[in-house]
């Protein structure tokens, strides 16, 4: 039977739309193909009115559409906070998980950024020495940086984070709040600056107002047992330089009256005793610096 030219044009442009839909393409219709069925027009209207009625409106497929898309994020923000709180010890709010995509979205989190020192500049000169520290033997630590600012790998040995704790009690007594006697003292208790948990190392008898640590010199992370320390300048760029340590990325950060010291430094955890006396040496210097800087505000 032979096709008229209607039904092959008809033909032809059903070829090509299954054609397109096969390969997963997109459609598009460069011309129109109208055909003149004649009295079967009429009556294929009317079905298509009454399908129609049914059918829903593009302001329900929109809103179906939004309800995907909103689902879709939230199980993906939920995904990338399990994957960003799994390589912690600590379950972390994620307020902090919050903090720590903004510190990575502006770049702060890149070990570029938080092993720059040619912004420490001082006068004076620090309380460690090229002597007192030799280059650290292991490579830096995998790391999270933001906040929290920890290991996620090398942590301190049992045996390593009891002698610490054992040496900062040895050299501090607990801190109770109000004035002491002695302004050489070094007080001991829950940090003012980090927000998991951690015990810090206080200087006495200091304001309120005199800086933001609120005399907090360092604090331990008793998961992974790095510290955070204020030092001088010059000891954070000796210390960051042999890769002892590195900057908090909100080092030097000053948001509605919140700063943080420049030097503001992560030291990595000690993986034997060897690390363990040079760990007190960089604590004694932090301590030292401080010290001094308490008596200069005075």
């Amino acid at each position: 039977m032979e096709l008229t030219p209607m039904e092959r044009q008809v033909a032809e442009h059903l070829v090509d739309t299954i054609t397109s839909l096969s390969n997963c393409g997109k459609v598009h219709y460069e011309d129109e193909t109208i055909l003149d069925l004649g009295e079967m027009s009429d009556e294929y209207d009317s079905e298509n009115e009454e399908i129609d009625e049914d059918e829903p409106t593009g302001v329900e497929i929109s809103e179906e559409v939004g309800d995907l898309i909103l689902l879709s994020l939230l199980f993906l923000l939920r995904r990338n906070y399990n994957q960003f709180a799994s390589k912690l010890r600590e379950k972390p709010s994620y307020f902090l998980w919050c903090v720590t995509l903004i510190i990575k979205l502006i770049g702060w989190s890149k070990e570029e950024y938080v092993l720059r020192t040619n912004h420490l500049k001082s006068d004076t000169d620090g309380y460690l020495n090229d002597n007192d520290i030799p280059v650290r033997t292991k490579s830096r630590p995998e790391m999270l940086r933001g906040t929290p600012h920890r290991h996620l790998s090398q942590h301190a040995p049992d045996d390593i984070m009891n002698e610490m704790n054992k040496y900062i009690e040895s050299i501090t007594i607990p801190r109770y709040g109000g004035q002491t006697i002695n302004n050489n003292l070094l007080l001991r208790g829950p940090s003012a600056l980090e927000f998991t948990g951690a015990d810090g190392i206080f200087l006495p008898n200091i304001e309120d107002n005199t800086k933001i640590t609120h005399g907090e010199v360092a604090h331990i992370h008793s998961n992974d047992g790095s510290f955070h320390m204020i030092l001088h300048p010059n000891d954070t760029k000796l210390l960051i330089g042999k890769q002892w340590g590195e900057l908090f990325p909100l080092a030097g950060l000053n948001f509605m009256g919140f700063r943080l010291p420049d030097t503001y430094t992560l030291i990595y955890a000690p993986q034997n005793e060897i690390d363990v006396k040079i760990w007190k040496k960089i604590l004694n210097a932090c301590i030292k610096y401080n010290q001094e800087y308490k008596k200069q505000l005075h």
